[in-house]
């Protein structure tokens, strides 16, 4: 629906024989969000967000903007973002611009994306949504957890601000 490709269907991840999937959620390129962004289907960004975002799938278009960190399944970056990502999948396009550490299980990055950061691979035995996003199916209700969705994801709601658990170490030479 909001790729060039048209021939690739569309279908809600995780979704069961029957469920009923929400519509995509479109931020357009009029609209400035200051705060959180949470959904359990799908949300395209053709503005601005600034705040983290909590979603099944997002889609940063190329007039698209985000400054906060981003946890979803799947994430397409044609734009711009400026804070870590954390998903199943990660996509950045040619036009993408990408400031922040990204921890994926699969990362595609075509040639002409700019990212400054560090990457790194998400524990196999720890699904990236199990806590914030409900993905056994798109009618189903999840509670939202305290504090930052965003951080609860990442298991820094308590952690210390001194332990990066981000760190690369340097490559031995």
């Amino acid at each position: 629906m909001f790729f060039k490709n048209s021939a690739t269907p569309q279908v809600c991840a995780g979704s069961v024989t029957g469920a009923k999937c929400a519509i995509p959620s479109l931020l357009s390129s009029d609209i400035r969000i200051r705060g959180d962004v949470s959904s359990d289907g799908e949300i395209q960004v053709d503005g601005i967000v600034d705040g983290d975002i909590v979603a099944r799938c997002l889609v940063v278009s190329e007039a698209g903007s985000v400054s906060g960190t981003i946890v979803a399944a799947s994430v397409r970056v044609l734009g711009t973002v400026n804070g870590s990502i954390t998903a199943g999948s990660i996509r950045l396009a040619r036009t993408a611009r990408v400031t922040g550490d990204v921890v994926h299980e699969a990362l595609s990055i075509e040639e002409g994306a700019f990212m400054l950061g560090h990457c790194g691979r998400a524990e196999p035995d720890r699904p990236i949504l199990d806590d914030v996003v409900d993905v056994s199916g798109c009618d189903e209700a999840s509670a939202e957890p305290a504090g930052s969705p965003a951080d609860e994801a990442l298991g820094l709601a308590d952690a210390d601000p001194d332990d990066d658990p981000l760190t690369i170490p340097p490559l031995a030479r």
